[in-house]
C-alpha cells in the first residue's frame, strides 16, 4: 500500500503515520526506487497503536506491550487507573477499556477494528505528528519569487539573443513568456531540489525541501514533486482558474492536511527571522533592476550626439532590429535601402509596388548630418497601395532625434512624438525635441484611407491619383540651446 492508501484505510494522517515510524513502532518495507510499501500487517499495526492512543496510553507503554516486555493487561490496567483520574470525557473510552480487559485481550491477537467501530469517533494525540511546515503565505511567495526569477532570466535571454521582449505586448505574448518561465521551472527546480534541497525563494525564506528519510530528492522525485505544485498548488497560473487551487491549498495547509505533493517529501522551515523579508525584497528590486539595465542596454543607440550618415545608417538598423520592424527594409553604411539579411542567412525583399525611395541627407562641413529626408510622389498609379511609412518615421527619430539626448534612457519627448505619429498616421505634422524639427506633408487625392490596415488604396471612381508624402528631421539647434 502506498502512504496514501494506508492513510485512508487506518483512519490516521501522513504527519501521524511518519511519526509512529520515527518512534520505531512501525518499519514499513521500502521498494526499489526507496518509497515505502506498507503491508496488511503495517495497517493492523496503525490500527492498534490507534486504538491505544485513543485510550490515552503512552508511546512508551505501547512499545513495552508491542516488545513483549510487558501485558496488555497489566497496560491496561495502568491506564484505566490514569482515566478514572483525569474525568475528562472520557467515559466511551473508559468503558472501552473495561470491556478489552474483560475480554482478557492479548496484543497478538487484538482486533484493533473491531473495538474501533465501537467507538463514535476520535483521533489520536496531536503530539503524536512530525510538525508540519503550514506558512502558506511564506511558501506562496517563495513560489512567486522562483517564477520571476525564471521569467527575469527567460528576458535576459531573449536579450542576449537579439530580441526585443519589451517592445512585444498583448495576451499572446504574455503567456508565451508566463509559459516559458513555467518550463523552466519545471525543469531546473528539480535540480536544485537534488543538489542543494531548496531553491531560490525557499532559502530565502527558510525553507527545504528533502526526502523522507532526510536525504536529497532525486531528480525524477523533484521533477514529479514541482509538476504536482505547479498545477494543484497553482494551475499553472492560468487566469482565473489559478485562484481555485490557491485558495483551496491555503485552507488545506493551514489545517495541516498533506497538500497532493507533499506525500513523498517532507518541508522544514529553519527559521522566520526578519532578514530574511528584507533579502526577500532585495532580491525582487534585483532582478526589476537587472530588467530595467538590460533593457536600457540593449534599447540605447550605438552612437550618440552629431551623426555621419553612415551612423545615423547604424542606428537606424539597431531600432529597426531592437522592434524587429521595417522587414525587407535596412541602411547601409551610405545610408541607402539595403535587403535585409535575417540571422539565418535568408534576404528578405519587398516586391516592386513596395519600392521606396532612399534617404535625401544634408551634411556639415564636417560630414555630419544635417537633415534626413524622404519624400515620394505617385501620380495616377492606379495600382499602387501606399502605405503610412509610420514605422520608417518612428525608427528614423529613434535613431536620429533620441541620439541627441546625452542620457541612455528614451526622452518623454522622443516616445510622445512617436505615440503621436502612430495616432495620426495620414496627417501632417510638426513637432520639435532636442533641437531638431521633424515634419510630415501629406497631400493625396482618389485613395480610401484605411488606418486601420495602415494603407491608402486607389479609389475605383476616381478620374485620377495623386499622392505625395514628405518627411524631413532637420537639426535646428545644439540641444538644450
Amino acid at each position: 500500500m502506498t502512504i496514501k492508501e494506508i492513510e485512508q484505510r487506518s483512519g490516521m494522517t501522513r504527519a501521524n503515520i511518519r511519526f509512529y515510524e520515527q518512534q520505531g513502532l512501525l518499519e514499513p518495507a521500502r521498494q526499489e526506487n526507496g518509497y515505502r510499501d506498507y503491508s496488511d500487517a503495517d495497517l493492523l499495526t496503525l490500527q492498534r497503536i490507534r486504538l491505544l492512543r485513543l485510550l490515552g496510553m503512552g508511546l512508551e507503554d505501547i512499545r513495552a506491550v508491542q516488545q513483549g516486555m510487558q501485558p496488555l493487561s497489566e497496560a491496561l490496567s495502568a491506564q484505566l487507573s490514569t482515566l478514572e483520574l483525569q474525568q475528562q470525557d472520557a467515559q466511551q473510552r473508559l468503558q472501552l477499556c473495561r470491556a478489552l480487559q474483560r475480554d482478557g485481550a492479548d496484543y497478538a491477537s487484538l482486533d484493533a477494528q473491531h473495538w474501533l467501530s465501537t467507538l463514535d469517533s476520535g483521533t489520536v494525540p496531536a503530539e503524536d505528528a512530525v510538525d508540519k511546515v503550514r506558512a502558506p503565505i511564506r511558501r506562496l511567495f517563495a513560489r512567486i519569487f522562483d517564477f520571476y526569477l525564471y521569467h527575469t532570466v527567460w528576458m535576459l535571454l531573449l536579450m542576449l539573443v537579439g530580441k526585443s521582449p519589451t517592445s512585444q505586448s498583448g495576451a499572446a505574448w504574455n503567456a508565451l513568456a508566463t509559459l516559458a518561465a513555467l518550463m523552466m521551472m519545471l525543469l531546473v527546480e528539480p535540480l536544485l531540489l537534488k543538489l542543494f534541497g531548496t531553491t531560490a525563494g525557499k532559502w530565502v525564506l527558510g525553507l527545504s525541501v528533502t526526502a523522507e528519510d532526510g536525504s536529497r530528492l532525486t531528480y525524477n522525485d523533484g521533477l514529479y514533486r514541482t509538476w504536482l505544485a505547479m498545477w494543484n498548488g497553482a494551475g499553472c497560473g492560468l487566469p482565473i482558474y489559478t485562484l481555485f487551487p490557491l485558495y483551496r491549498n491555503y485552507y488545506d495547509c493551514i489545517e495541516g492536511k498533506t497538500l497532493p505533493w507533499e506525500y513523498e517529501s517532507s518541508l522544514t522551515l529553519k527559521d522566520e527571522k526578519t532578514w530574511r523579508i528584507a533579502a526577500y525584497t532585495g532580491g525582487i528590486i534585483a532582478m526589476v533592476a537587472a530588467l530595467v539595465l538590460s533593457t536600457t542596454l540593449s534599447f540605447s543607440l550605438p552612437n550618440k550626439g552629431d551623426l555621419t550618415v553612415a551612423q545615423f545608417a547604424e542606428n537606424f538598423n539597431h531600432y529597426a532590429d531592437y522592434y524587429e520592424t521595417e522587414d525587407g527594409f535596412r541602411l547601409d553604411e551610405n545610408g541607402r535601402w539595403t535587403a535585409q539579411v535575417t540571422p539565418a542567412g535568408d534576404t528578405i525583399a519587398m516586391g516592386e509596388r513596395w519600392r521606396r525611395n532612399d534617404f535625401l541627407y544634408t551634411e556639415s562641413f564636417g560630414g555630419k548630418v544635417q537633415s534626413v529626408r524622404f519624400t515620394q510622389e505617385w501620380v495616377d498609379d492606379s495600382e499602387r497601395w501606399i502605405p503610412t511609412f509610420q514605422n520608417m518615421m518612428n525608427v528614423s527619430v529613434f535613431a536620429f532625434v533620441q541620439a541627441q539626448d546625452p542620457t541612455p534612457l528614451t526622452s518623454d519627448e522622443v516616445q510622445e512624438i512617436t505615440r503621436a505619429i502612430a495616432r495620426i498616421p495620414f496627417e501632417s505634422f510638426d513637432f520639435t525635441a532636442h533641437g531638431v524639427r521633424i515634419t510630415f506633408d501629406i497631400t493625396h487625392s482618389g485613395y480610401f484611407v484605411a488606418e486601420a490596415s495602415g494603407l491608402m488604396t486607389p479609389d475605383p471612381s476616381a478620374e485620377s491619383t495623386y499622392c505625395k508624402v514628405d518627411f524631413t528631421i532637420t537639426k535646428i539647434a545644439a540641444p538644450g540651446a
